[in-house]
């Protein structure tokens, strides 16, 4: 598969922990909530996950398929002055709770990276942990996937945003290229 994205921009995607994820609600007004994503390289689609209690991001998905990711916090990521990314595309989320990811590898590559940045004040070893969230608190991994198609992307080198964005329409690059 070719990839379309410029490094400096793949590198955000891929590197940064969290993104601003907006949707439109049913009102048609914009929502924006922090996410933490995946971006999978073999689909090139950027991958979420919402727990049931917060089903609102995949309804707005499923009523409105046009969404954004905005990367401008770099906190915990390696990147050297990179850029902030705008990230247009349209998601999906199927109708389906998921309580096993053995069929979910992104979902799975997503989970590694929260317990990368999640921190706990319970002082317990993390097999007790691991013991405690399988068996009381299950219904955290109950999940809803959305899976977002990258169509366009904006991008502020050196975070300056006195200059035009550059960009990128991926459905034109790839109109091209078929």
């Amino acid at each position: 598969m070719i990839q379309y994205l410029p490094q400096p921009v793949l590198d955000v995607i891929q590197q940064t922990y969290t993104g601003e994820f907006s949707t439109i609600a049913k009102d048609g007004t914009p929502i924006t909530w922090p996410i933490t994503l995946y971006y999978n390289p073999t689909t090139q689609r950027i991958v979420t996950g919402t727990a049931l209690a917060f089903i609102a991001k995949a309804n707005n998905v499923r009523r409105n398929p046009h969404v954004s990711v905005l990367f401008s916090d770099f906190t915990g990521s390696d990147l050297q002055d990179p850029p902030v990314v705008l990230v247009q595309g349209t998601a999906t989320s199927p109708d389906k709770i998921i309580t096993d990811l053995s069929d979910e590898p992104d979902l799975v590559a997503l989970g590694q990276r929260v317990g990368k940045i999640q921190k706990t004040n319970i002082p317990l070893p993390p097999f007790m942990m691991q013991w405690v969230i399988r068996n009381v608190m299950d219904w955290y991994y109950m999940r809803v996937k959305i899976e977002m198609t990258v169509e366009r992307v904006q991008w502020w080198p050196q975070r300056d945003f006195s200059q035009q964005p550059q960009s990128l329409d991926l459905q034109e690059e790839l109109a091209h290229v078929e």
